[in-house]
């Protein structure tokens, strides 16, 4: 009877120890993101991983949110452009101008559309968030010092997005 919890024991210590720890599964995450996304692997030295972090994803947070604002951003300033060449109609056509300003007007309302139907189906999931600082290889060759956050889902099956923080 001593020898077959002695073996239980055992056997659960072993089973204990190859199992890993959500901090160890982020890191192997993240390290395989790097593999497949940096321009040298080879180069990839890790400097420190931060602590493991879970919080709930927010759609004015995530990648499409950030791309369909900017490209809204990007309208107005065209639409500005245009009222300003409005004010010389000696060198612009006024009405170039005005349907310049009526097509962006249009865009910056489709895209806010998007937004707005992308909200809706925006279903927010608890990740897991760690920083991450290690040097590689640039595309240039160069070696530099990177800070990245990156994102990870629950199960650590992907890196959802990161924010990136070069010190070059």
């Amino acid at each position: 009877m001593k020898k077959l919890i002695t073996i239980l024991f055992a056997l659960t210590i072993i089973f204990a120890s190859c199992t890993k720890s959500p901090e160890q599964k982020a890191q192997t995450c993240i390290k395989d993101y790097l593999k497949k996304h940096l321009n040298d692997v080879k180069s990839y030295e890790p400097v420190e991983f931060g602590k493991l972090d879970t919080f709930k994803t927010v759609f004015e947070k995530s990648v499409t949110y950030e791309f369909l604002n900017k490209d809204i951003e990007f309208q107005f300033k065209l639409a500005d452009e245009a009222a300003e060449d409005f004010k010389y109609p000696s060198l612009y056509d006024s009405k170039t101008c005005i349907n310049q300003q009526t097509e962006c007007l249009k865009k910056i309302d489709s895209l806010q559309k998007i937004i707005k139907i992308k909200k809706s189906e925006f279903k927010p999931q608890e990740v897991f968030s760690m920083l991450h600082k290690f040097r590689a290889k640039n595309a240039m060759g160069g070696m530099i010092l990177n800070e990245v956050t990156f994102i990870i889902t629950k199960d650590f099956k992907e890196t959802l997005e990161l924010k990136d923080f070069n010190y070059n």
